[in-house]
């Protein structure tokens, strides 16, 4: 009998030994890409690490992340590394190593690459961008006209369904034209709106 008990004993204590050995599950890190054109003149990228811990999405902070255009595979298509800071936000500047690929297509895909760590594995995240142009004219009194086209088989075609914000340059931030926060493109990609604001400070330098 003795024997028996002391098998049972070994039967239930061993299989929670093996439980105890196993490694803790890593948590999943989230990787947000954006991009941001600034007059055609700069562009840049704006990155967002986070991880889903207790059922909430917390900020991750000290993420070194590798820059790359179009693949991840090549180390010549590496851009550069960034760091996100204390609320997981990191900025980017597109450097004129990327001008090569940038002119070889419409389309461009930029990936940022995590490496992995103690409590995260590797992880990535991208964002596509097609070339497009967004044109305005304000030569007809107060009327605003925008239009938008983007380079689709190397042609410029309009392109419809989009969101454009008409605004006033201010040093804060961009004022609307009006009460309207935003406007859809049409068929031929273009919008129209009327500038109502009055009484803006300034002189006649447009300062």
């Amino acid at each position: 009998m003795k024997i028996i008990y002391k098998l049972l004993i070994l039967l239930v204590v061993i299989p929670s030994i093996s439980l105890m050995a196993q490694k803790p599950e890593k948590d999943i890190l989230v990787i947000g890409v954006k991009y941001y054109n600034t007059n055609n003149y700069t562009h840049h990228l704006v990155f967002k690490t986070r991880s889903k811990i207790n059922g909430k999405f917390k900020n991750i902070p000290e993420i070194k992340l590798f820059v790359y255009i179009n693949n991840d595979s090549e180390k010549a298509n590496c851009l550069g590394q960034v760091t996100t800071n204390d609320v997981g936000d990191a900025v980017f500047l597109i450097p004129p190593a990327a001008k090569t690929a940038w002119v070889s297509a419409p389309n461009q895909t930029f990936i940022a690459v995590s490496e992995a760590n103690k409590q995260f594995d590797k992880a990535t995240g991208e964002v596509a961008i097609t070339k497009a142009k967004l044109k305005i004219d304000t030569a007809n009194g107060r009327i605003v006209n925008a239009s938008i086209v983007a380079l689709v088989d190397s042609i410029w075609t309009p392109i419809p369904e989009t969101e454009i914000q008409l605004g006033i340059k201010r040093l804060d931030g961009n004022l609307g034209i009006n009460e309207t926060l935003a406007y859809t493109s049409d068929s031929l990609g273009a919008v129209t709106a009327e500038f109502k604001r009055d009484s803006l400070p300034g002189d006649l330098k447009g300062n």
